[in-house]
């Protein structure tokens, strides 16, 4: 949720919803626990654009209008090329597998 939607969420009651067609079995709530009882551990993983942005601010300062213009030109360029990037990362590691491991796997 939203911060400012945290008051809205408490004063909604929920209604109870369809049963459901489909029960879990019993050991499935245990299981469950298991795999999610490292969550809260894990670190938070920024975006890309948030990040782009920090990066920004800490290159060009905080309240000039060259920051103002690195947060937005640094994620422009960022998505621009990204995509580019990844093509050729693909079209170099397809090559390599039509040249080097076809001849071997043959």
């Amino acid at each position: 949720l939203f911060s400012w939607a945290a008051g809205m969420a408490e004063a909604e009651e929920e209604e109870p919803g369809p049963e459901p067609r489909l029960k879990f079995p019993p050991w499935f709530g245990s299981i469950w626990k298991t795999f999610t009882a490292f969550t809260g551990s894990l670190p938070s993983i920024e975006s890309a654009q948030t990040s782009l942005e920090c990066l920004a601010v800490r290159w060009a300062g905080e309240d000039t209008s060259s920051a103002l213009n690195a947060k937005r030109i640094l994620p422009v360029m960022y998505w621009l090329f990204y995509p580019l990037f990844v093509w050729v990362a693909l079209a170099v590691l397809l090559i390599t597998l039509a040249k080097v491991v076809h001849p071997v796997m043959r």
